[in-house]
C-alpha cells in the first residue's frame, strides 16, 4: 500500500466510522417513537448485527482486491443507506402512523420491529463489508484504522447529539447521509458521474427534509392523543408543533370539542402528557388535588420547589393558592415542552412564567438537586408520565433512587412538606425508611401519609414530614382524599404502613424500580397486552437468548467452513467471543455510572460514550508496542484500569456532582479513560496474532466475530444491569477480558 493509500484508507475508516454511530444515535431515537421506548434499546443491537453480516458476507462471497472492496462500499453507502432511511419513513407514514403507548403488544410491535430491522441493517451491512475490506488491505495497521474508525465513532457520538438538541431530527438524518457523501468523495478512481449524482442526491434530500416531504414521521394525531380523550367524546385533533430532540419527540396537540378547545404536550408515543393550562387560572379553576395540602394544614409556603414541572401547570395551580405571594421553581428536563406551549399566544403562558417570583428551570432533576442550595417549605414531586417506562431510560430514573430521596430531605426546610402525587411508592418508602434510621429523624410510620387508588399502586400519593404529623397535616390528608373520592392507605395510627408494598429501596447504581420479573416471562404474550414493563424484560431476554445463538452458530461457521487458510481457529473465536462480551459490559457498566455525574441527558450520550470511544482509538494506536509481562501484563493493566474505573466513578458520584461542568468535562476522562485505553488494545492483538501465524485471509471474519459478539453483549448489559446493577455488569466485563488475556497466545507462540 503506498503512503496515499495509506492516508486514504485511515481516512476512509474515520469518516465510516462517524456516520455509522451518527446513524445508530439517530435511530435510537426513531425506534422510541416508531415502536416504544421498551425496545429503542435494539437499535444498538441492529446496528452491530448490520455491520456482523456485512463483513461475513465480505469474507464468504468476496473474492477481489480488499481495495476495490472498499472503494465498493463506499460508492454504495449513500445510496443504500438513503433508500434505507426513505423506505423508514415511507413504511411508517403508509402503515405504522397509529402510534400509541398504550396499543403496545408483543405480536404487532414484533411485526414492526422485524420490518425495521430488515431496512435498517442493509447501510449497516454495507459499512461492515468496508471495514472487513480495510482491515484485509493491510493487517499489520489493523491497529491504527481501529484507531482512526473508533476516533470517527467518537465524532459521530458528539455531533449527532448536538444536532438533535439544536436542529432536530430531519437535520441529524441528512447529516448522516452527508456522512456517506464525503466517504464517497474521499475514494480515488470514482467517476465524475457518481460523485456529481451524490451531490445531487443529498441535496434533494435535504431539501425535501426541509420541506416535509421525505425523511420526516407523519403519526395519525388522533391516535397519538387517543389517550387523552373520553370514550365516544367527539374531538378533532390537531398536531400542531414538533421538536424532536435527544430526549423525546415532543409535539404539541390541539384538541377541539363541542364547545372549548384544550392543548397538550405529548413526549415520544404518548409515553409522557403533560396538560397545558392557560393563564391567567381562577382560584376555583386551579387544581386542589394534592396541591393545596401545605395550605390545608395550616402552613403558607413561601417557597416552592415542583419537580417535573412540564409547562408550568403545577406552578400556575400552586401561586394561585398562594395568593402570588409564593416564590416558585420548577425544574423540566425536556426544553421543548415549555417552549412548544411558550408558543401558543393564546394561551398566555409566557406571561405567567415571566412573573418575578416564577421560575421554570430547564435541567436533569438530581443536577438541580446537587447545585440548588435554597430550602424549600413545599417540594411537590408531580407524576412525571413514565411510569410504563420501568426506568429504563434517560437520567430520571435517578430521581427514584435512595440518594435521590436523601437531596429531597436535604433542599426541605424545617417543617416543610414533601409530596409525591399519582406515582408509585414502594421503592420511596423503603429509601425513607433507611434515612430516617440514618438521620435520627424518628420513626417513619410517624412522618408519612399514603392515599390513593387501592388497586393500582402506580397511581398513589405519599406525604412526607420529617419530625412527623401534626394532627392538623392528618386532617388534612383526610380531606384531600375525601375530595378526591380516594381512600386513606395510611396515617399514622391509622393502619399499618407494613400492609402497603415496602420495596428495597432502588440506589444509583441500580436505579430501576421495575426488575425482569422473570417469574412472569410466559408464552402468552395476549395475557399482558398493553404492560409495556412485560414486554420490555420479554423483549431483553428474547433478544439475549437469540443473539447468543447467533453468536455461537457463526462462530462455528467462521471455525469449520470455507477455505483453511480463511478460518478462525477455535482460540481465536473464544477471544473474539470473550473481548466482544467484556467490551460491551465495560463500556456499558461505566457510562452509565458516570451518566447521572455528568447530568445533562445531551452531555451524558456524547462525552461519556464519546471518551470511551477515543481512549480506546488511543490504545489501539499504542497496541504495536507490547506491554512488559506480555499477557501477564495486558490482564494487570486490564484490571487495575477496570479497578480505577469503578473505585473513581463511585467517588465521583458521591462528593463531586455539584462540580461545574467544565470540571466534569475533565473528570470523566480521568475516571473511564484508562478502561478505554486498555480494553482497545485487545482487537488489533487479534488481527496481529492471526497474521503472525499466516491466517490474513480469516482477518474480514475477526470483524465480524467481535461485532457479533458485540451485539450479545449490549443486549446482555443493558438486560443484566437491571437486576443486577451498574457494577456487576462492569466485573462481569472485566472477568471476560481476564478470560481472553489467558487465551491470547505469547509472542513465541505466535511465531
Amino acid at each position: 500500500m503506498d503512503p496515499r493509500s495509506w492516508s486514504r484508507h485511515h481516512l476512509t475508516a474515520l469518516l465510516a466510522g462517524a456516520t455509522s454511530l451518527a446513524l445508530e444515535v439517530v435511530l435510537v431515537r426513531v425506534l422510541a417513537f416508531f415502536l416504544t421506548s421498551a425496545v429503542d434499546f435494539l437499535a444498538i443491537p441492529i446496528a452491530l448485527l448490520g455491520l456482523a453480516l456485512g463483513s461475513m458476507g465480505a469474507h464468504y462471497l468476496y473474492r477481489g482486491a480488499p481495495d476495490r472492496l472498499v472503494r465498493l462500499a463506499a460508492m454504495a453507502a449513500l445510496p443504500v443507506q438513503a433508500a434505507s432511511l426513505v423506505l423508514l419513513f415511507g413504511v411508517f407514514d403508509l402503515w405504522f402512523d397509529d402510534v400509541n403507548v398504550f396499543r403496545a403488544t408483543l405480536g404487532r410491535d414484533a411485526l414492526r420491529l422485524v420490518i425495521d430491522a430488515a431496512l435498517l441493517v442493509p447501510p449497516f451491512a454495507v459499512y461492515g463489508a468496508l471495514f472487513a475490506g480495510l482491515f484485509a488491505s493491510d493487517p499489520r495497521d489493523a491497529n491504527r484504522l481501529y484507531a482512526a474508525d473508533l476516533t470517527g465513532a467518537a465524532l459521530g457520538c458528539l455531533v449527532t447529539p448536538t444536532l438533535l438538541a439544536v436542529s432536530g431530527l430531519p437535520a441529524a438524518v441528512v447529516a448522516t447521509l452527508v456522512g456517506a457523501t464525503l466517504l464517497l468523495l474521499v475514494q480515488a478512481d470514482v467517476p465524475l458521474v457518481w460523485r456529481g449524482s451524490a451531490l445531487a442526491l443529498v441535496t434533494a434530500l435535504g431539501l425535501g427534509a426541509a420541506d416535509g416531504v421525505v425523511l420526516v414521521e407523519h403519526p395519525d394525531p388522533a391516535v397519538l392523543g387517543a389517550a387523552l380523550v373520553r370514550r365516544g367524546e367527539p374531538v378533532t385533533i390537531t398536531e400542531e408543533a414538533v421538536r424532536w430532540n435527544p430526549i423525546a419527540r415532543t409535539a404539541l396537540l390541539r384538541f377541539d370539542r363541542e364547545k372549548r378547545t384544550s392543548w397538550y404536550v405529548v413526549q415520544d408515543n404518548g409515553l409522557s402528557n403533560v396538560t397545558v393550562q392557560a393563564w391567567p387560572v381562577s382560584r376555583e379553576g386551579a387544581a386542589m388535588g394534592p396541591h393545596d395540602l401545605a395550605w390545608r394544614t395550616g402552613r403558607a409556603p413561601r417557597d416552592v420547589l415542583v419537580m417535573f414541572a412540564g409547562t408550568g401547570r403545577d406552578l400556575q395551580d400552586l401561586y394561585v393558592l398562594s395568593g402570588g405571594r409564593a416564590r416558585l421553581v420548577g425544574v423540566e428536563l425536556n426544553p421543548a415542552v415549555p417552549e412548544l406551549a411558550r408558543g401558543v399566544s393564546e394561551l398566555g403562558l409566557g406571561t405567567f412564567l415571566d412573573e418575578p417570583d416564577v421560575e421554570l428551570v430547564v435541567r436533569e432533576g438530581r443536577d438541580f438537586l446537587q447545585h440548588d442550595d435554597r430550602r424549600y417549605d413545599l417540594v411537590h414531586v408531580a407524576n412525571n408520565g413514565a411510569v410504563q417506562a420501568g426506568r429504563t431510560g434517560h437520567t430520571r430514573r435517578f430521581l427514584d433512587t435512595r440518594e435521590a430521596m436523601a437531596a429531597y430531605l436535604d433542599r426541605l426546610a424545617p417543617g416543610g412538606l414533601l409530596v409525591f402525587a399519582d406515582q408509585p411508592i414502594a421503592e420511596k418508602l423503603g429509601s425513607f425508611a433507611t434515612l430516617f434510621a440514618e438521620r435520627g429523624l424518628g420513626p417513619l410510620e410517624e412522618a408519612v401519609a399514603v392515599y390513593g387508588r387501592p388497586r393500582n399502586p402506580s397511581l398513589r400519593t405519599l406525604v412526607v414530614v420529617p419530625g412527623g404529623l401534626t394532627e392538623a397535616d392528618r386532617a388534612a390528608v383526610r380531606a384531600e382524599a375525601r375530595d378526591a373520592h380516594l381512600p386513606v392507605l395510611y396515617l399514622p395510627g391509622d393502619g399499618d404502613l407494613a400492609s402497603l408494598s415496602v420495596n428495597r429501596p432502588v440506589t444509583d447504581d441500580r436505579p430501576f424500580t421495575r426488575g425482569l420479573e422473570l417469574g412472569a416471562l410466559d408464552l402468552h404474550p395476549a395475557a399482558h397486552q398493553g404492560d409495556l414493563g412485560w414486554i420490555s424484560s420479554w423483549v431483553k431476554v428474547l433478544t439475549v437468548l437469540l443473539f447468543a445463538a447467533l453468536s455461537a452458530v457463526a462462530g462455528a461457521a467462521l471455525l469449520l467452513a470455507g477455505r483453511r487458510e480463511a478460518r478462525v481457529p477455535a482460540r481465536w473465536v473464544a477471544y473474539l467471543g470473550a473481548t466482544g462480551l467484556g467490551y460491551m459490559g465495560v463500556e456499558i457498566g461505566l457510562i452509565a455510572r458516570t451518566e447521572l455525574f455528568v447530568g445533562n441527558p445531551l452531555y451524558a450520550v456524547a462525552v461519556d460514550l464519546a471518551v470511551f470511544l477515543v481512549a480506546s482509538a488511543l490504545g489501539s494506536w499504542s497496541s504495536s508496542r507490547p506491554l512488559p509481562l506480555g499477557r501477564l501484563g495486558l490482564a494487570l493493566a486490564t484490571t487495575a484500569a477496570v479497578a480505577w474505573g469503578l473505585v473513581s466513578t463511585a467517588w465521583l458520584g458521591d462528593h463531586a456532582l455539584g462540580a461545574p461542568l467544565a470540571a466534569k468535562l475533565l473528570l470523566v476522562p480521568a475516571a473511564i479513560g484508562p478502561a478505554g485505553v486498555a480494553l482497545g488494545r485487545y482487537y488489533p492483538a487479534a488481527v496481529a496474532g492471526l497474521e503472525a501465524q499466516g491466517r490474513a485471509a480469516a482477518v474480514p471474519a475477526t470483524y465480524a466475530l467481535t461485532t457479533l459478539w458485540s451485539v450479545l453483549g449490549s443486549v446482555f448489559a443493558a438486560t443484566a444491569m437491571i437486576e443486577a446493577g451498574f457494577r456487576a455488569v462492569v466485573l462481569a466485563g472485566a472477568a471476560a477480558y481476564l478470560i481472553a488475556c489467558a487465551l491470547l497466545p505469547e509472542a513465541r507462540e505466535r511465531a
